[in-house]
């Protein structure tokens, strides 16, 4: 049966998975109960603490899988293990599978520091530079294409100086 070969090509037998939702979503709990029965490694957090509080249980964690979060890059950046199931943008940072977590590396410091550099000076602009050049996020993104990437992880830049 499907839900048989899932399980015996998912997650490590030993690990523990809890579910956390986006705060505008959320499976109903009968769902939720129903999947733990096919599920015995699945853990049901109360209600209260399953929606838009994924980062208060990252240090009880050792792994994170996602589709695409904050609490990705979150667990990244606190070098825990992260698997993107799907096309995100988290894919290229994180391993594709769940029966590879075992395998996936968590980043290094120096990778750690190079990403929230990355997300601290580049991945977010200020409204003000988005909105008053023309042509601002088309000139930037052609940058990046032209092999411009080394400038988005000079370390100067992580200290807040932009």
């Amino acid at each position: 049966n499907d839900a048989e070969n899932y399980r015996e090509n998912s997650s490590p037998r030993n690990w523990r998975a809890i579910a956390t939702y986006h705060p505008a979503s959320r499976l109903p709990r009968a769902l939720e109960e129903t999947i733990a029965e096919q599920f015995p490694n699945l853990l049901l957090l109360p209600e209260v603490w399953n929606q838009g509080h994924s980062e208060l249980i990252l240090d009880a964690v050792d792994a994170v899988a996602t589709i695409s979060s904050a609490v990705g890059f979150t667990a990244l950046l606190s070098g825990k293990q992260v698997v993107a199931l799907g096309r995100s943008n988290l894919s290229g940072l994180a391993s594709p599978r769940l029966s590879e977590l075992n395998q996936t590396p968590s980043l290094t410091e120096l990778e750690r520091v190079n990403l929230l550099a990355f997300l601290t000076n580049f991945y977010c602009h200020d409204d003000h530079d988005i909105l008053a050049g023309r042509g601002y996020l088309t000139r930037t993104v052609s940058e990046l294409i032209k092999g411009g990437i080394d400038r988005y992880f000079e370390f100067p830049k992580s200290r807040g100086d932009r």
